[in-house]
């Protein structure tokens, strides 16, 4: 389409035009400027259907009188999406017949239907994607993307929540050994695969119970025990220690080694002291293995 059918179009969409017939002598005596732009010439006292013969617009003037002495109905404009809303009333006056008219041009009531549908389908498809970006951006803020367990704020979240209250807590304080040297002379490709061994020994542990594992730095790790036996906290540690070396037996060299810490909690003790209590003996525990020739 060109861009003189593209406003030939446009005006289509908004022309409103009015007229009056001289049902006697067969003229239109009356209409606005409207009416010259739908018709596409000046049909002022010219009689019809001659002035319009061969045109489809001839059907405007061209109309039994009903007994009702009104009439509308609508005339489709071929090879345009557009129809023509008619409304027309007949009078007498001093004995003479006259109908008044008036057109509105308005889009094809399916094409505009189906416009719609499509618009509505678009913006389902746009909630959608906000819907699903919004949970993408919730998860990213209380999740680690490297290990996927919790972060930071989600342990902060969940120590203020679920751990405040509770009496039977059991956590470990867990801490890589020699991270930064191997990212210096390995790469960090290597330090991430050494977070990740972490991770993935203590998120089988988070699946394996009622156990919360999260990343809260750079190599510094917790593990939370909800209703948490005496024996647990040990155990626990154990089986990482024994699951990350397995893992190391896999990748070799360098070997991933942590340093652990672990507390219970005792009656009337408060969360923030039984956090630092597990991060002291963590790093009790990285001193013990520094002085055997580690030097995390």
């Amino acid at each position: 389409m060109n861009t003189m059918e593209e406003l030939k179009e446009e005006l289509l969409r908004t022309i409103e035009c009015y007229y009056i017939v001289d049902e006697e002598d067969r003229r239109v005596i009356c209409g606005n400027t409207g009416l010259i732009s739908l018709c596409g010439q000046e049909i002022m006292d010219l009689p019809f259907p001659e002035a319009l013969k061969g045109s489809p617009l001839l059907n405007l003037f061209v109309q039994e009188r009903p007994e009702s002495n009104s009439l509308n109905w609508e005339l489709a404009l071929e090879g345009t999406e557009n129809y023509l809303l008619v409304r027309n009333r007949w009078v007498e006056l001093n004995n003479r017949t006259y109908r008044v008219g008036a057109v509105t041009c308005a889009k094809d009531i399916i094409g505009l239907s189906r416009e719609l549908s499509g618009l509505t389908l678009q913006y389902q498809e746009v909630i959608q994607q906000n819907r699903e970006l919004l949970q993408d951006l919730q998860w990213s803020a209380f999740h680690d993307h490297l290990t996927r367990l919790g972060n930071r704020n989600k342990y902060i979240h969940d120590s203020e929540t679920i751990f405040a209250g509770e009496a039977k807590i059991g956590i470990l304080n867990l801490d890589i050994n020699n991270l930064k040297l191997a990212n210096d002379r390995y790469g960090h490709d290597c330090g991430d695969r050494l977070i990740r061994q972490v991770g993935s020994a203590l998120k089988q542990l988070e699946e394996n119970g009622s156990s919360y594992a999260y990343r809260v730095g750079g190599d510094e790790f917790l593990l939370i025990c909800r209703n948490c036996p005496p024996e647990y906290p040990d155990l626990a540690a154990d089986q990482i220690l024994e699951m990350i070396r397995e893992s190391n037996r896999a990748y070799g060299i360098p070997p991933c080694e942590i340093a652990v810490g672990t507390a219970l909690r005792e009656p009337g003790q408060s969360f923030a002291d039984l956090e630092k209590l597990a991060d002291d003996r963590m790093y009790v525990c990285k001193m013990q293995m520094k002085a055997t020739g580690y030097s995390g």
